[in-house]
């Protein structure tokens, strides 16, 4: 195959539920200049099968079956046979729009760029799809550094929500570690952002992120693998303190560990709670927090932040029921082309009346 402008780099683990319409989707894509890296990651369902199935049909498949070394291992394999201009990575739960790469690799194209990132949906079930915004600070359509912007790292990683520069990729040795496996976005994502000359972001969502609660995301989960995601912080810190990035983005990556306290401690069994709450907690105390001038706090979380560094896992145990109290009696939020708001617990459902179409695409705003 020659001139392949994008290597979709899909690992796959135990999805045979999901891996179909991943593929069908990928495959429908308006750019054809594609090559598809399907990565069996040792998986003991019928994955593997599914991938050679549709490798048979379509030659742009490439299928390889390894033993499990997780996700970031995974992806590294696709990494090394990769031929494509640029790089995509497909979590394969998930689904991207027909004219998702065409879209990215043209926009890459014109700004002559190392990475494009487009913006997605939140899929917590099959016909619910509610869009992550970006926030109103960062530049659409235009080439900046992360310097300029660090707030993107505030954003959710997103990793597979973009195309990167093979030859970029290449000449800075990035991959994704192998240390851990749960929330490996984030470490790749401030290493690309880092050494990126320029980034341009795409203001239109175009890739599908299920969510639902019973998949065993590591943003989802309950048990004791959450514990991981401390791991992985660590481990993102590290690589941008070894990168020499860690002055420049020390604010907003602890900004990023505040925000994610509440979804991982909210989801951990009640007799992890307390023990995950002081794990974040370490964080505001060590070496890294160092000269932190909590530039992206507010007053208001400056207390939460004192009780993170105090260990004080009653104060914020109490804040959670009070916001809870409140929500159950009066909340808004979009759900597809609706508002839904909550009074006294009881849902109602209103169609929105802002809506904007864009290459079939309804953004809610």
């Amino acid at each position: 195959m020659n001139n392949i402008k994008v290597s979709i780099i899909m690992p796959i683990y135990n999805v045979e539920k999901y891996l179909p319409k991943c593929f069908d989707s990928v495959l429908n894509s308006t750019l054809k200049d594609i090559e598809i890296i399907a990565v069996d990651d040792g998986a003991k369902d019928n994955s593997g099968e599914i991938i050679d199935e549709y490798a048979a049909k379509d030659s742009r498949i490439i299928p390889i079956h390894k033993e499990n070394g997780g996700y970031g291992s995974a992806i590294n394999a696709g990494l090394e046979i990769a031929k494509g201009e640029y790089i995509a990575i497909l979590e394969t739960d998930d689904w991207v729009a027909p004219n998702m790469y065409e879209t990215l690799y043209e926009n890459a194209k014109k700004y002559n760029v190392d990475c494009v990132k487009g913006n997605f949906y939140y899929c917590p079930a099959e016909n619910i799809n509610n869009l992550h915004r970006f926030f109103d600070s960062l530049p659409i359509n235009e080439p900046f550094k992360l310097k300029e912007h660090t707030e993107i790292l505030l954003l959710a990683p997103s990793i597979w929500s973009a195309i990167y520069k093979h030859d970029f990729l290449k000449a800075n040795n990035i991959k994704c570690t192998l240390k851990v496996t749960p929330y490996e976005d984030l470490p790749f994502a401030c290493e690309a952002y880092s050494k990126a000359d320029a980034i341009v972001l795409i203001d239109e969502p175009l890739y599908y992120y299920r969510c639902e609660p019973k998949q065993g995301s590591s943003t989802i989960r309950s048990d004791r693998k959450l514990f991981r995601i401390i791991e992985q912080i660590q481990n993102t810190l590290e690589i941008v303190e070894d990168i020499g990035s860690l002055n420049c983005l020390r604010e907003v990556l602890f900004k990023h560990i505040y925000n994610t306290v509440p979804l991982f401690v909210g989801n951990a069994h009640n007799d992890l709670k307390e023990e995950l709450f002081c794990a974040f907690g370490d964080f505001f105390n060590s070496e890294f927090a160092k000269d932190l001038k909590y530039s992206f706090f507010n007053n208001k979380e400056m207390q939460f932040v004192k009780a993170l560094k105090s260990h004080n896992y009653f104060y914020y145990a109490n804040i959670v029921k009070i916001k809870n109290f409140i929500q159950n009696i009066f909340s808004v939020r979009n759900q597809n082309c609706h508002k839904i708001i909550t009074i006294l617990g009881v849902k109602f459902k209103f169609k929105s009346q802002k809506l904007i179409t864009k290459n079939q695409f309804e953004k809610i705003k």
